[in-house]
């Protein structure tokens, strides 16, 4: 996993997904319940009782238990350029965290976590227990927010239906998700395979190229202005 960037706003296409567990596993993604009426159908219902008169969600509820992993609000900027002491000291910060980051990117714990081919296709068995991974995402989460950087966020893809657009922070703090603390709800909400649902735990990263780029942080966007991003990770989440 790795730490969400923030680019005007916009977070990075880091997708909480609910793909089935016979879907595409090379990937990394999270996935979330599908209900036995078919979750599209279900999540289409209830975008419909979300929005409000401008069209805008005014409901969490359709998050289910994913509200308690709902990141917290920001601090807020005061708005002042830091003086020259202020940036120094945030030079000084910015040179130990990538100092941290790469030193961690190095270690062995990092370079030997690959999923071989073998340990795949153990997952797609039916019986496959997924607990030992959801615990391994989960320590590997803590151990990027202990970095001291910005806290790892995911957005779910069902988010992504309802608002019909990439959520914006902290515009859209609601519909974003603090990673640790959707993995330690996932472990509580979790059978004895490690599922929700039929579904296992998995976190998808997307790197793209802004359709709308400009330093005029009023126009600049990263999806087109009928949110086609939105939409094709709406779809490839569900």
């Amino acid at each position: 996993p790795k730490v969400a960037r923030l680019l005007h706003g916009a977070v990075s296409v880091l997708v909480v997904r609910g793909a089935k567990l016979a879907a595409n596993m090379g990937c990394t993604a999270v996935r979330g319940v599908q209900e036995p009426h078919g979750h599209s159908q279900v999540l289409r219902r209830s975008s419909k009782q979300c929005k409000s008169s401008d069209g805008e969600p005014d409901d969490l509820g359709y998050l289910e238990w994913r509200r308690q992993a709902v990141a917290a609000a920001p601090p807020r900027a005061s708005g002042d350029l830091p003086h020259d002491e202020s940036r120094q000291a945030l030079d000084v910060e910015k040179a130990e965290l990538q100092g941290k980051v790469a030193e961690y990117l190095g270690s062995p714990e990092v370079l030997n976590a690959v999923l071989s081919p073998e340990v795949i296709g153990a997952f797609m068995k039916p019986d496959a227990d997924w607990r030992p991974f959801v615990q391994g995402c989960l320590k590997r989460v803590r151990d990027v927010n202990a970095l001291g950087g910005p806290r790892m966020q995911v957005v779910w893809w069902g988010s992504l239906q309802i608002l019909e657009r990439i959520p914006m922070w902290p515009i859209d703090e609601g519909h974003i998700l603090d990673a640790e603390r959707l993995l330690e709800q996932w472990a509580v909400e979790m059978d004895e395979h490690g599922k929700v649902g039929d579904r296992g735990f998995c976190v998808s990263t997307f790197s793209h190229r802004w359709e709308r780029p400009g330093l005029d942080v009023a126009t600049a966007h990263p999806d087109t202005p009928d949110h086609k991003k939105a939409a094709k990770l709406a779809a490839y989440g569900e």
